[in-house]
């Protein structure tokens, strides 16, 4: 295979990249606020603002994903993130099957007075083409009772230093195979 060096400064016929080496980074990072509300094992839509795109230059690069999200909810609940490629679930990244349980890619449980936690999570993914993939994240609860689910705030705002606000990320990594 030829090398060939062009004026414009790039290179092509040559792999200038060792396995391991991250290739690419890709964040979102959510300031504003998100709330749906849901029912017994309901799923919101992607979370908005929560969503990145990564264009991998090799479909067998891996693609590494990790989040942050800062979560509230109005009742005592678990809630769970589901982790999404180009608009389906990521499989992979989901907890074993076992009986009626919920499979999600990571939860907490808000079982306290504020009801709000912080979720965080990585996956490993394959990339499987060079086309932009987009991974977005999806709350889940897991009770019987209809509440609302929050993203950067506690379920109740008291308008004082008291309360708290947060931001949450979503990382992509793009990583030579």
């Amino acid at each position: 295979m030829a090398i060939t060096f062009h004026p414009d400064g790039s290179i092509t016929g040559a792999k200038i990249h060792q396995t391991g080496m991250v290739l690419q980074v890709q964040q979102t990072y959510k300031t504003d606020t998100f709330n749906d509300s849901l029912t017994y094992n309901d799923e919101t839509g992607d979370i908005t603002g929560l969503t990145a795109s990564i264009t991998p230059s090799d479909a067998s690069n891996k693609i590494l994903i990790m989040f942050d999200v800062m979560t509230g909810n109005s009742a005592s609940s678990r809630i769970g993130i589901k982790l999404y490629k180009a608009g389906s679930v990521l499989t992979g990244s989901l907890g074993d099957a076992d009986g009626s349980n919920s499979r999600v890619t990571a939860y907490c449980s808000t079982m306290t007075y504020d009801r709000s936690w912080g979720i965080s999570g990585k996956y490993l993914d394959t990339a499987g083409g060079t086309s932009a993939i987009t991974y977005s994240l999806r709350l889940r609860i897991g009770n019987s009772a209809s509440n609302t689910v929050y993203v950067n705030r506690q379920a109740t705002l008291y308008n004082s230093a008291g309360s708290m606000l947060a931001g949450s990320s979503l990382i992509l990594m793009e990583i030579a195979a």
